[in-house]
């Protein structure tokens, strides 16, 4: 096995075990009794990790960072003490080289700073199985890229400890930013796209990319950025277990596979300075986030935390739909529930992570009424909202809850403000990637040209632009059209902050210089 493959197994092993506990909550296994042996033999002593019920334990960092990882250790012993003794741990260097040598890798020791509390004295009590929690403190400063080793062993005086369950091993990735030359846009605005998992990488985000020109005198080139600053991944459910009646986190295959290649997928949007977040939204089965009662969402809560606190990501977006409301044997939907499950999230998250909603349909139309919503004004817990009516068989609507009956703001789909919140931080504008062909050019174009309108009439009071799910620009019926939907909507968009303040007129372009860029259907998902 390759050093490769070896640290992807283990990463996983990790990740799925982090989620199931937490560092008070340990993981245990239990095994079949062990043979009895000699008195001074008898004591079967194994070191654990609080976060994992594996011998290994994956710890990642990323180059330059400053801020340790701390992990809580414990000793368990296979039954009883009769007597109370102590165990001591220590990094053990000597290890280094016989995990290399059973594993056909080359890990070197971790160079960074692992502490570990109370100077690795743990003791097991009299009638006990387990001592108290001890913790590791593993810092990166000053270490460089790569994947390394850090073994923890235990040891005690008058006593032989099984030599395959003294020693933890922590395999320590740190991780070198990905860079390009080209930033990610904060300069004209809060660009915000989702993307499916279920069709494509998430790198596709990464290479739609876009120019500032000076179009009256030099004709140069301001800078080129990469765009979209949210990137909302999808699909995530809300299901019900009819077993439990408990509301589910479903995370599909595919979400799976991003999450535990975080390091592939994810990260490098970040290094740049995305927010990578998951949109959650539901699966048909009745239950969704308006018919919660207050232990689901309690529940629910606790399992969307989980995924939040074990993978590098962001924060979390809200769109009910799909959930099949009205099924038979289902409750009611009722008006308190969403706003209670906002807040408890909100609470549950903190303030560093992100929520956003998708205000879109009955689920969130009654957002206005604190009265319905049980005295919460969901405004107060939310970061960002935006309409959800984009869809590709449409086109461009400008939904503005804030001037309902103004020029070129659509008829179809009326809103009213969110209690608790502002225009600013409202996303009034959504695009849809629709085919561009003989029956729909023109509607196209009029679409782009209106909104081009609605900015110069001066109805425009945020920068935030919002994309359904992003396709790639080589595809089908779909021939040109992310250049076309992107750029336009980009240049006609951000008009007001450029050409009135700058003298400037932005071009985009989707030309980029990964080979993957350019080519039929590129980034397509490459997993099964």
């Amino acid at each position: 096995m390759n050093l490769k493959h070896t640290f992807a197994a283990l990463l996983c092993m990790a990740a799925c075990a982090g989620l199931a506990a937490c560092d008070s909550d340990t993981i245990e296994t239990e095994g079949g009794k062990l043979p009895d042996r000699e008195t001074l033999k008898n004591t079967y002593v194994s070191l654990r990790s609080a976060s994992s019920a594996q011998k290994q334990v994956a710890i990642s960092f990323t180059e330059g960072a400053t801020i340790p990882v701390s992990n809580k250790l414990y000793c368990l012993q296979t039954r009883e003490a009769e007597n109370s003794f102590s165990v001591t741990a220590a990094v053990d260097a000597e290890k280094v080289d016989e995990w290399n040598k059973a594993h056909d890798t080359n890990f070197a020791l971790f160079p960074g700073t692992a502490t570990i509390s109370d100077e690795g004295h743990m003791t097991i009590e009299t009638g006990t199985k387990r001592s108290a929690l001890i913790s590791v403190s593993i810092s990166p400063v000053g270490v460089a890229g790569g994947t390394y080793l850090l073994p923890v062993s235990i040891s005690a005086e008058n006593m032989e400890l099984a030599p395959e369950n003294r020693t933890l091993y922590y395999l320590v990735s740190v991780r070198t930013p990905y860079k390009d030359d080209y930033p990610v846009d904060t300069e004209l605005g809060l660009s915000v796209v989702y993307l499916n998992t279920k069709e494509y990488q998430p790198l596709l985000v990464d290479v739609v990319t876009a120019e500032k020109m000076d179009m009256l005198e030099t004709f140069d080139i301001e800078w080129t950025h990469s765009y979209f600053n949210i990137v909302n991944l999808r699909t995530v459910q809300i299901g019900l277990d009819e077993t439990s009646g408990r509301a589910m986190l479903l995370l599909n295959s595919d979400i799976r596979w991003v999450l535990d290649q975080a390091d592939k997928y994810i990260r490098p949007l970040q290094d740049k300075g995305r927010k990578v977040c998951l949109s959650l939204e539901g699966n048909g089965s009745g239950l969704g986030f308006c018919n919660l009662t207050d232990a689901q969402i309690a529940d629910f809560v606790s399992q969307v935390k989980a995924v939040v606190d074990n993978y590098p990501i962001d924060g979390i977006n809200l769109w009910d739909r799909n959930s099949g409301y009205g099924k038979e044997g289902m409750p009611a939907m009722n008006t308190t529930s969403y706003p209670k499950l906002i807040k408890a999230l909100r609470e549950g998250l903190g303030s560093d992570k992100l929520l956003t909603v998708t205000d879109h349909e009955e689920p969130t139309e009654y957002f206005w009424d604190t009265e319905a919503t049980g005295g919460i004004a969901v405004g107060e817990y939310i970061d960002y909202a935006w309409s959800g009516y984009m869809s590709n068989s449409e086109g461009i609507n400008i939904v503005d809850p804030w001037d309902q009956g103004g020029n070129y703001v659509s008829t179809k789909y009326p809103r009213k403000p969110i209690a608790g919140f502002t225009r600013e931080k409202y996303g009034i504008v959504g695009i849809p990637f629709r085919a561009v062909n003989d029956d729909n050019f023109d509607q196209a174009m009029q679409e782009q040209t209106d909104l081009m309108s609605w900015v110069l009439d001066g109805k425009q009071t945020n920068n935030i632009l919002v994309f359904n799910d992003l396709i790639t620009n080589t595809q089908d019926q779909y021939e040109g059209v992310a250049q076309f939907a992107v750029g336009n909507a980009w240049e006609n968009f951000f008009q007001g902050f450029v050409f009135m303040e700058y003298m400037l007129t932005p071009s985009l372009t989707l030309s980029h210089p990964d080979e993957m860029a350019g080519k039929y259907n590129g980034f397509k998902k490459d997993w099964e």
